[in-house]
């Protein structure tokens, strides 16, 4: 599920956080289930810190499920979907001069 760069290392792009308290997560956790279905659907991939089915029924229900207080999604661009956003952009990435030893 995570995209690995050339050198094995993960690259979050970005990191979603909200608080769960007293039972409750916030009344925005239908919208942020649809905007975070919509945001696979263009082809980046999410990394969650609590299990997926907590995840999906914390969503559907708005009440806390798992014990962590905070919930954290990270997102990964795959290099090829920058790639090819890139290309259609027009975007050059100017070469760098190597010199050999």
């Amino acid at each position: 599920m995570r995209t690995k760069m050339t050198e094995n290392i993960a690259v979050i792009d970005y990191v979603l956080v909200y608080a769960c308290e007293d039972g409750r997560c916030d009344p925005y956790a239908k919208q942020r289930k649809e905007f975070l279905r919509e945001v696979q659907n263009t082809g980046l991939h999410l990394e969650f810190n609590i299990s997926r089915d907590e995840w999906e029924k914390e969503a559907q229900t708005g009440r806390k499920i798992a014990r962590d207080k905070y919930r954290i999604v990270k997102i990964y661009a795959p290099f090829e979907l920058l790639s090819q956003t890139a290309e259609r952009m027009r975007l050059k990435m100017p070469l760098a001069e190597v010199k050999l030893l």
